[in-house]
């Protein structure tokens, strides 16, 4: 909480508690969590490597994969986006917000290494990216967003990212795109064991241990991660100013995921995941401060069941899952500590069927929501309850999916969220698609009943967004030539903003404006016939999210561009290998964009990625050094938040693979 409304996500207050009590009791659970993961790992050890002598006689079943459902993992008519374990695990990236910097598809809101980072897709605010886990979503309920920096990309398997509204297949919030983080099961007979260690600048130290253990009916996986830093870089406060050591800036992370299936038969699959993380921050001054004691403790508990049985005709598919989040926020300076607990529970289940050249799915997700703060007057709890009806149609060259989505808010009945993505595949080197569909977000909890400054009597944001895309790929692998443009159009009434309430005592939210977002997409990639050069890419956006009501606090013009958006974004790559050596850079423009009080200047980053593989002791080895801000420029991407010069990071990686013939 600061200045009497809850601005970011460092700034939710909940009640008080002895500090040091906290700690203790968060290092024991902690401790038992740990234990508990490497209990799993152990027993599935057990469980797929001293397997008994007669499982030789038994049949090696087909690989099969988890996915949210077919009719979601791609939308016809719209941009999907996908890395899959070994791009998530060749990319020098510590946290998911560097994967989508990189990739050009996202503008990332970055309050400085190791803080928050939320973004910003196709001119949508933080809260209209969907964020989910195997198909459930993990956003903040308070806040309705997503800290992309407490997301380790080498804990998953594949992660997709969605253009374009879908609050049909997601629901709230996800109006400007859905991100899907998922773990996939890989059957057989072999056992895995990677290890990548790291150091870097600022003292930056990380280790990434994990274990895939792979027999014909069981899949196990178990991650852990460690990463920390003190992120004390140099940095100009001011233009023409002496720099000063960044101060209150430690980082430290640890996790684990653990993902079992079994598969009793080729037609059933049973998982279970589980994802454990304690991150504990400190948050530094902003430039015109000198000093800061702020900190900001962040752990969770994410538990999933899921249950899959396919047949040739029909897949049924039900997922279960209980999360348990917490975090502390906690400034000596103004003698704040606070804290707040959100558990959700989440029942889904879904039925597809093939009926002749089509597809259809039907249904039913049931979401429970509990979230205690002293910031709100009562127990807050929350209940959402939605049927979802999808149908994909192909004919010729021609595919049609649809869908409608319907949902009941705590007995009240939301909009009906229609949409229509249409794909023409003229030949086997251009295709055209294009989308229509409705789209929303709920209030969040905080916009409800945070208090002061809650307004339970806030209409959810609305609109509708359309896009056409186009896809032309060269029919010859050798030199490959794949180019994309994609225009898009978006409309959101009731926009929610916090500005002073009538008192001016304090801030309260608000529907208070519209927002008309449009822009222009275009990405070309090119593998040539130049042995070392692997590929080239080029990829640049135009949006242009502008105000469509004026509005004095904050001070916006009608048709002016709504704060940390910025209009232009480009990006270029080039990825080269000769022999055991391969290298990768990255070059980023972002042009100029309000803030709050003034305006941010444009800026071009460069990182440049190189590396060495070879045979170490028998084992596959990788040696990498990542040089992160080549150019040393210096820029803010949030006002009065420095961001680091040149730095860099090495990283040891081994593989361990046995295979055994069962």
């Amino acid at each position: 909480m600061a200045n009497g409304y809850p601005c970011t996500a460092t700034t939710i207050g909940l009640s008080c508690i002895d500090s040091h009590a906290y700690l203790l009791h968060s290092g024991i659970v902690w401790c038992r969590f740990m234990r508990l993961a490497f209990t799993i790992a152990l027993l599935s050890l057990s469980i797929l490597i001293d397997l008994p002598a007669q499982i030789v006689d038994s049949v090696q079943l087909d690989s099969i994969e988890v996915r949210a459902t077919p009719l979601r993992s791609t939308i016809a008519g719209e941009v999907n986006v996908h890395w899959d374990n070994q791009q998530l695990v060749d990319l020098p990236s510590t946290n998911l917000s560097e994967v989508l910097q990189r990739s050009g598809t996202a503008f990332v809101k970055s309050y400085g290494l190791g803080s928050i980072a939320t973004t910003s897709i196709r001119g949508g605010s933080a809260e209209h990216t969907a964020v989910l886990w195997n198909g459930i979503p993990i956003q903040n309920r308070m806040l309705g967003q997503s800290d992309f920096s407490l997301i380790n990309p080498l804990l998953l398997d594949q992660v997709n990212l969605q253009l374009g509204g879908s609050a049909t297949l997601w629901g709230s919030g996800a109006i400007a795109g859905a991100i899907n983080l998922q773990n996939k099961p890989r059957f057989g007979d072999q056992m895995k064991l990677t290890s990548m260690s790291s150091v870097g600048s600022f003292q930056q130290f990380g280790q990434h241990l994990r274990l895939k253990l792979n027999g014909p009916r069981w899949s196990s996986s178990t991650t852990l991660f460690h990463d920390q830093a003190t992120n004390d870089f140099d940095y100009s406060p001011y233009n023409g100013a002496a720099q000063i050591a960044q101060i209150n800036n430690h980082y430290r992370s640890t996790g684990a995921m653990q993902s079992i299936f079994h598969q009793p038969n080729a037609q059933s699959l049973i998982g279970f995941n589980l994802w454990l993380q304690d991150t504990d921050r400190e948050i530094p001054p902003r430039t015109s401060q000198r000093t800061s004691d702020a900190r900001q403790v962040d752990q969770f508990i994410r538990s999933m069941l899921t249950f899959n049985k396919s047949t040739d005709q029909s897949t049924i598919e039900g997922k279960v899952s209980y999360f348990n989040e917490y975090q502390l926020f906690s400034d000596a300076q103004i003698l704040l500590k606070s804290e707040h607990r959100i558990q959700t529970a989440t029942a889904e289940v879904n039925y597809q069927t093939k009926w002749r050249k089509a597809l259809l799915s039907l249904g039913s997700t049931h979401v429970y929501t509990n979230a205690i703060s002293e910031n709100y007057a009562n127990k807050t709890d929350e209940t959402r309850n939605a049927i979802i009806f999808s149908g994909r149609f192909v004919w010729r060259k021609w595919h049609l999916q649809t869908g409608l989505r319907q949902e009941l808010i705590d007995g009240s009945l939301a909009p009906p969220l229609p949409n229509l993505g249409i794909r023409w595949v003229l030949s086997s080197s251009f295709d055209i698609g294009g989308r229509i569909s409705r789209n929303y977000r709920l209030p969040t909890l905080n916009d409800r009943y945070w208090h002061p400054g809650g307004n339970p009597e806030l209409e959810p944001e609305r609109g509708w967004s359309q896009s056409i895309n186009l896809t032309f790929r060269s029919r010859s692998p050798q030199p490959l030539v794949k180019y994309r443009v994609s225009v898009f159009n978006r409309q959101i009434k009731d926009w929610i903003l916090w500005a002073p309430a009538e008192n001016g005592v304090f801030w309260q939210s608000h529907n208070l404006t519209s927002v008309w977002s449009r822009g222009l997409e275009q990405c070309i990639e090119f593998s040539p016939k130049v042995r070392w050069i692997k590929k080239l890419y080029i990829t640049h956006q135009y949006v242009k999210s502008s105000n469509q009501i004026a509005l004095d606090i904050p001070r916006m013009d009608k048709g002016q561009q709504i704060l940390y958006t910025p209009t232009q974004q480009g990006g270029a790559g080039i990825d080269l290998q000769l022999h055991n050596w391969s290298a990768a850079y990255r070059h980023r423009f972002t042009g100029s964009y309000a803030g709050i009080n003034r305006q941010l200047t444009p800026y071009n980053l460069g990182d440049l990625t190189i590396c060495y593989d070879n045979i170490v002791w028998q084992l596959p080895t990788r040696l990498s050094i990542d040089i992160k801000n080549l150019f040393n420029t210096d820029f803010q991407v949030i006002e009065d938040r420095p961001m680091p010069g040149r730095h860099y990071r090495f990283t040891l990686r081994f593989n361990f693979t046995k295979t055994r013939r069962l």
